[in-house]
């Protein structure tokens, strides 16, 4: 009985692993339910103040409700409504709906603003040139490691808090799509 619980808890930890894949800015995460498409279709809609996000917004209308988007039968565009504060790094999420005689399966793909994203890459770039421009032109040791060291912890310090945003506001919205469409673990 230990050998099958075992098994049991391995081949769950090795879905989890492989139903979630994790980029450089992008994340894709498939969940299952036993709700059917139309049930899935009516609680998105139920969730999302209907908007276009392939058009700019400046600010987007106040709601109560959890998304913002487009929601089809078979295929959702929606963002995170953040009611209290605003951030930069919240993610733009599209989700497929496959339906099957028991088990639905939604593939969601998360990605930054391309913009945001845009902008990151570019000081990223930025502080790389600098840095390989200090090594090349530093006259003595002394001189490297005071030019090095805070381009060296301005690339990690960009890096580290805009990913960690991203997953952050990531995480938040598989947390609320997983209890708003009930999805197994």
């Amino acid at each position: 009985m230990f050998i099958f619980d075992t098994l049991i808890q391995i081949n769950l930890q090795l879905k989890k692993y492989y139903m979630e894949k994790i980029y450089f800015y992008k994340r894709d995460v498939i969940l299952q339910t036993y709700l059917n498409q139309e049930d899935i279709y009516e609680r998105l809609v139920q969730y999302t103040e209907k908007i276009d996000l392939h058009t700019f917004h400046l600010r987007f209308p106040k709601s109560d409700k959890t998304f913002y988007g487009t929601i089809n039968i078979d295929n959702f565009y929606i963002i995170s409504n953040l009611k209290y504060y605003q951030n930069s790094f919240n993610p733009f999420i599209k989700g497929k709906i496959y339906a099957a005689v028991n088990i639905n399966k939604i593939e969601i793909k998360f990605s930054m603003y391309k913009f945001i994203s845009f902008m990151i890459y570019l000081q990223l770039t930025f502080l790389s040139l600098v840095f390989i421009a200090i090594i090349f032109t530093s006259r003595s040791f002394t001189e490297l490691l005071e030019g090095l060291f805070p381009t060296l912890m301005m690339l990690m310090v960009i890096s580290s808090l805009s990913l960690w945003g991203f997953n952050n506001e990531a995480n938040y919205a598989v947390r609320v799509l997983k209890k708003q469409l009930e999805a197994l673990s």
